[in-house]
């Protein structure tokens, strides 16, 4: 139980760790529109619409560009960003996918949104565009229209279109320059988001002597439970993530019993367990779809910290009189759980999730009377279906 509280409690202070890497400086050049070149340490949050930052230097002090002053800003060997300022909108951040006299760019604040770029005119490319921009390409290259290939929505795939066009239109150019990281961006993406489910399956408990002298009967009857959640996600790649937080989960179940003394006589008692646990899961999550819709499959293990725990014996026939047995729950609840849902992106810093689980959780309950001490295992199959908004906490985006 240590071990895992400590895992966890290392986990969730590594997050803040991997978000603010994106808003270091980093080694950089920038190109401004007068023709003049600076090198130095950027602050690079291409997410934003902001002016760029130089850090202050023993021979210079922090120095800021606005954004119609910078033609272009280079990261490192491969990364390249350039400023869009579009006379009816506001300025935006583009990095640089494929570089010729076609180049292609994808928005550093909205990842649905991708421009191609000839003779300084931006098309903007979106999903619901795209077959009408590859049209136009053809109408424009017939050449290009021979390629007779199916492009898909995707960095790799739109990189792929727009260099077929380049050599199609224009043939005399040596092949293009692509830059395969600056679409992968090194920070991952933290969120932070409210979850609410609800929640139906069925309870066993072990048939053992205790169990047979007083609980024999009828099975359990799982009434439906809630459980609320502030899930916590790290997007650590394109198709992978990382999920734990804090959900607070119910179960309840009803069983008719009968038998004191291996006399079987129907419903002669009734028993309830009511659970409340604060769970404790961690979930490995792979995606796949386009960036607007991704539906995901997971996996993982969880711990539940009991809240309450609850347990009632009824006699149907209060004048019986017969030894009820003291009782006590031992241990925390463990188990594992799996699942498959959907992330809807809703904007660029917010998403709906949507799933349903299968959750495996045990915990022990032991009887006692006079002369006698027995326990018996409380295993759940949990089938739960929640839903819940995600925010985006940090500019990282991937």
């Amino acid at each position: 139980m240590r071990t895992f509280l400590f895992l966890s409690i290392c986990i969730l202070h590594c997050f803040p760790a991997f978000s603010q890497s994106g808003n270091s400086f980093q080694a950089g050049q920038l190109m401004l529109q007068n023709g003049e070149t600076k090198a130095g340490l950027i602050a690079a949050q291409f997410q934003n619409n902001k002016a760029l930052r130089f850090k202050s230097s023993e021979n210079a002090s922090e120095t800021s560009f606005e954004l119609n002053q910078i033609k272009e800003v280079r990261i490192g060997e491969q990364e390249r960003y350039v400023p869009y300022c579009p006379e009816s909108a506001s300025c935006q951040w583009l990095t640089t996918l494929l570089e010729c006299k076609v180049n292609l760019y994808r928005s550093a604040g909205e990842a649905s949104l991708y421009y191609l770029e000839e003779e300084g005119v931006f098309y903007a490319i979106k999903l619901t565009t795209l077959s009408g921009v590859v049209t136009a390409l053809q109408n424009k290259c017939a050449g290009f229209k021979a390629q007779n290939k199916q492009y898909r929505f995707t960095s790799s795939s739109l990189i792929e279109m727009s260099e077929d066009y380049c050599q199609c239109k224009y043939p005399g150019q040596s092949r293009p320059s692509t830059a395969p990281k600056t679409y992968k961006e090194k920070t991952a993406q933290l969120y932070l988001g409210l979850q609410l489910g609800l929640n139906q399956g069925s309870t066993g408990m072990e048939e053992n002597l205790f169990a047979e002298r007083y609980f024999k009967g009828g099975g359990f009857r799982d009434q439906l439970g809630l459980s609320f959640g502030i899930p916590v996600e790290l997007q650590v790649g394109k198709h992978l993530a990382i999920q734990t937080g804090l959900h607070l989960f119910q179960r309840s179940t009803l069983r008719d019993s009968v038998n004191i003394n291996f006399t079987y006589a129907e419903y002669f008692n009734r028993i309830k367990f009511s659970l409340t646990y604060l769970d404790i899961p961690l979930l490995v999550q792979y995606r796949f779809g386009t960036e607007k819709l991704q539906p995901f499959v997971q996996v993982g293990a969880q711990i539940g910290v009991p809240l309450s725990r609850k347990f009632s014996h009824t006699p149907y026939d209060s004048s019986l009189d017969y030894e009820t047995p003291f009782h006590v729950f031992q241990a925390m609840g463990t188990g594992f759980r799996a699942g498959i849902g959907v992330n809807k992106s809703l904007n660029s810093r917010m998403k709906l999730q949507v799933m349903g689980q299968y959750i495996r959780y045990s915990t022990f309950f032991e009887h006692t009377i006079p002369a006698f001490i027995d326990g018996d295992q409380i295993d759940s199959s949990v089938f739960q279906i929640s839903g819940g908004l995600m925010w985006r906490m940090n500019k990282g985006k991937y």
